[in-house]
């Protein structure tokens, strides 16, 4: 009898342990995950302060692949679009690992709801580097050196930008440099929340 006693607290504490130990699994899954999201919270904000943002500018104008100039809201057709900005300025290797690292994610964003804009001296200059990565997006040339965010001059940094269809920027990163998994965080929340 007291055999039959042992074996059964020995049960119920193993199985007290094994419940316990996934209950902590899902709270540190939770607790990394919204980690996760104060971080990009944390950077988003400090991103809006850094260029004041609110929309995509206007009066900016772009030129898609067959030479057409188009107003920003003409290029938004989607609810959400995600859109990788860069400029001439963008040191090549920066710029050749940025597009390795949406290249790796775009495979699970529709080719509509992504758009890459060079502030560029060519449309050809776009296409090539695009080219070299197979991107099935839209690409555009910022035409002039107006800026592409309303209020702001013409940018140099390279970024991520969660545009809305009215143009209304709902979230910005300037990819830190030496930090992937900031940026795979950053296409996977956005992917997750905005883009299926």
């Amino acid at each position: 009898m007291r055999r039959i006693l042992s074996v059964l607290i020995l049960l119920s504490l193993f199985s007290c342990k094994v419940l316990k130990d996934r209950e902590l699994d899902q709270l540190n899954f939770i607790k990394d995950s919204l980690s996760t999201q104060n971080y990009m919270l944390i950077n988003s904000l400090r991103s809006s302060y850094r260029y004041g943002f609110g929309r995509i500018n206007p009066s900016a104008r772009v030129i898609n692949e067959v030479f057409d100039t188009l107003s920003p809201n003409q290029i938004f057709s989607e609810t959400h679009t995600l859109i990788f900005y860069y400029s001439n300025y963008a040191c090549s290797p920066c710029l050749d690992h940025e597009l390795t690292l949406l290249r790796s994610e775009s495979d699970s964003i529709s080719d509509s709801k992504l758009i890459i804009i060079g502030a560029v001296s060519s449309m050809r200059s776009i296409a090539a580097v695009i080219r070299n990565f197979n991107f099935r997006c839209k690409l555009y040339q910022l035409d002039g050196m107006t800026g592409l965010i309303e209020d702001q001059p013409y940018m140099k940094e390279s970024m991520f930008l969660l545009v809305d269809q009215e143009g209304r920027i709902q979230t910005l990163l300037v990819p830190p440099k030496n930090d992937d998994e900031t940026i795979m965080l950053f296409f996977k929340a956005v992917n997750r929340h905005f883009l299926k």
